[in-house]
């Protein structure tokens, strides 16, 4: 008897932050979005961040083009809007699970230190 591995659909949530962590890791956006909610409208998807930057996406619904491509350029074209100088992360200060937080933290305090001093 074989036996098949059941298809295992990605949450819209998950789907979504696979985007996010895509457009991340080619440095496409100047800091890591985490997914916090999505509301669903009448043809339209609001992806709501955990993040004091940018708060929320509109991503139009489209029969024609992927949901990964129309939430890829729904949040770069967001992230476009925003003003002010951002500091994109040097190399090897991704976010991580192993303590990605922490050498971000170090690096910030060492900047910060640089400019004052």
């Amino acid at each position: 008897m074989e036996w098949a591995m059941p298809k295992l659909r990605m949450t819209l949530e998950a789907e979504v932050q696979l985007v996010l962590d895509e457009l991340w890791g080619e440095k496409l956006i100047p800091f890591a979005l985490n997914v916090g909610n999505i509301s669903k409208d009448v043809g339209e998807y609001t992806i709501y961040f955990h993040d004091s930057r940018i708060y929320s996406a509109g991503v139009t619904l489209s029969t024609d083009r992927p949901l990964r491509d129309v939430v890829r350029s729904s949040v770069l074209a967001r992230v476009k809007e925003l003003s002010g100088p951002w500091n994109w992360p040097r190399e090897g200060l991704r976010r991580t699970n192993r303590g990605g937080w922490l050498r971000t933290f170090v690096s910030i305090i060492a900047a910060l230190q640089a400019l004052s001093g």
